[in-house]
């Protein structure tokens, strides 16, 4: 409950607003925002709440690719950090570019 006050009542990743009766429900996830697999931990300041479907489509990217160039780091990308980070910058979040693609195709129906 403190994270999702902390990130102001939205998703980590879409920062769409998350309700708090929502907020225990299935589609809600805790994420690692440095995975698992790539050394992340279980550390409040590297988790996120998340819609499950933001939190699937991430899964275990690089966190630069979602949650900003900050969360980039030498260790994911195997000591080209700082290239990833000013490459970040240029990127659009892929939960968006996702979200405009699929009202595209409903704006087309």
């Amino acid at each position: 409950m403190r994270l999702w006050v902390k990130q102001r009542y939205r998703c980590g990743i879409c920062k769409k607003q998350i309700r708090r009766r929502d907020l225990f429900k299935d589609y809600i996830n805790l994420d690692h925002i440095v995975a698992k697999s790539k050394g992340g931990t279980r550390d409040p300041e590297n988790m996120s709440v998340t819609h499950q479907a933001c939190n699937q489509a991430k899964a275990d990217d690089c966190p630069c690719n979602w949650y900003g160039p900050e969360f980039c780091t030498t260790d994911i990308h195997g000591g080209d950090g700082d290239r990833r980070k000013r490459q970040s910058e240029e990127l659009v979040n892929p939960a968006e570019e996702e979200s405009l693609a699929i009202q595209e195709k409903a704006n087309e129906r």
